[in-house]
Order: C-alpha cells, then structure tokens, then sequence
C-alpha cells in the first residue's frame, strides 16, 4: 500500500467511527406529553370494573371504557394533569389540589418506545414508577380508595406523546 492510501483510510475510519458515535448517542430536544387521567367509580362498580377489563394488559382499552362511563355520568374524572417536556428533562405539572404529575422522559434511540419515570399524587395518594412505553401508549399505574370519599375507588393512567 503506498503512503498516501494511509491517510484516505484513517478519514474514514475517523467518520465511521464519528458516525457510530452519533447514533449511540441518546435522543434529545423531542418534545414528550405525559397526561395523567383520574377516574373515579364507586366500589361496587369498581370491583365489577376491574374483574372485566385486563387493566395493566390492555390500559388502552380499559380507559377508553372508563371514559365512556364518564360521558355516560356513572363515573367521574377527578383530575388530568398534562405536561410537555423534552426528552431527557423533568418536568411537573399539577390539576389543581386533586393530582400532581411529575415525570422525566427518556425517548429511546429507536424512537418508538420511552422510559418514562412518573410520579403522580392524586390527592393523599402518591404512585411513582418508571414505565416504559410505545409511542401515544397508555400504561396502568394502579387504583386507590378515594380520601374524600371511601364509597370510591380511583383509576390512575398515564398516556405519552411523542
């Protein structure tokens, strides 16, 4: 190999390897909405809710039932607290006194699924977690006894955007 040959392979060398480094490289300045939803049903319906529906298998599905009973007036939403963030930054946005919503999105480098660590105090009640989900994927964080009202059982869902 002649002399001059050693630099042109050591270039590129230099940017595949600059190249590998780039894509390892975690994914930022993406913006991520995280929305907390709060339903309440009363404990007799909430029993009869939870033995039908595959809450922490199918969220989607078991929200979008429990939304329904809001519409139909047999359940009610408690709180929706919403909050926009860039990948990678913590950010904490709260509906009023009855839920709190604290959450650090990490978008993966695939960008279709992020870790999201969230921490949500819905009234007296406070679930932290770290999640991961698919792109505008809703997870199942738990339910609680309702402080003000012990005759209900509040739902705790989480939906990301991004």
């Amino acid at each position: 190999m002649e002399k001059t040959a050693w630099p042109r392979h050591l270039g590129v060398l230099a940017l595949i390897t600059a190249y590998v480094i780039w894509r390892s490289m975690p994914v930022g300045l993406t913006n991520v909405t995280v929305r907390g939803i709060v339903i309440s049903l009363p404990n007799a319906d909430a029993t009869q809710f939870s033995s039908q529906h595959n809450l922490a298998g199918q969220p989607a599905d078991a929200l979008k039932s429990l939304e329904s009973l809001v519409s139909a007036k047999k359940a009610t939403s408690i709180a929706n607290p919403t909050v926009t963030t860039k990948s990678g930054q913590r950010a904490v946005s709260d509906s009023g006194e009855a839920a709190i919503l604290e959450v650090e999105p990490m978008i993966a480098k695939d960008r279709r699924t992020a870790e999201v660590r969230v921490a949500i105090v819905e009234q007296e009640h406070r679930i932290v977690s770290s999640i991961q989900v698919e792109k505008g994927g809703t997870r199942f964080l738990g339910t609680v006894q309702n402080p003000a009202d012990a005759t209900r059982t509040d739902y705790i869902f989480v939906r990301v955007s991004f």
